[in-house]
């Protein structure tokens, strides 16, 4: 009996090895060892914290559905606030010692993470692959070293 013909199910499994075989040989030919994955992981949740920051700093800036938002954004967004603003009472009584988020606009705060977390969400599938191989770089710049 060969691997072929050794059940369905078993074949699936034989796929998912060889793609983390060729995964494992891709890493390690680009001279990436599993010792690296720690120093990768904080490289790609830094780039993502700084993603989050800088998108939600600009959308509080900017206000794209203050700017462009239809009608309908403008006539809901004093519900959608009331809403948020108390699902979010707990994180402004934690940010409320932080002088700066003290003298922000609460309705824009929360407006701005609405809108920052829509443009995250829609940029996904360019912004997590780019995020992956920013990560790679940045190990691979640090193992020149």
């Amino acid at each position: 009996m060969t691997s072929e013909e050794s059940g369905n199910g078993v074949g699936g499994d034989l796929e998912k090895k060889s793609k983390v075989d060729e995964w494992k040989a891709y890493f390690l030919e680009h001279g990436l060892t599993p010792t690296d994955l720690a120093k990768a992981l904080v490289v790609h949740e830094t780039v993502g914290i700084s993603w989050l920051a800088g998108s939600w700093g600009l959308c509080y800036a900017v206000q794209p559905i203050r700017r462009l938002g239809s009608r309908y954004f403008q006539q809901n967004i004093d519900k959608f606030f009331d809403k948020a603003f108390t699902k979010l009472q707990p994180v402004f009584r934690w940010s409320a010692r932080f002088a700066l988020v003290r003298s922000m606009d609460k309705q824009r705060l929360i407006m701005s993470l609405a809108e920052s977390s829509i443009l995250r969400n829609a940029a996904r599938p360019v912004t997590v692959p780019l995020k992956l191989w920013v990560a790679v770089q940045v190990v691979l710049m640090t193992k020149k070293r």
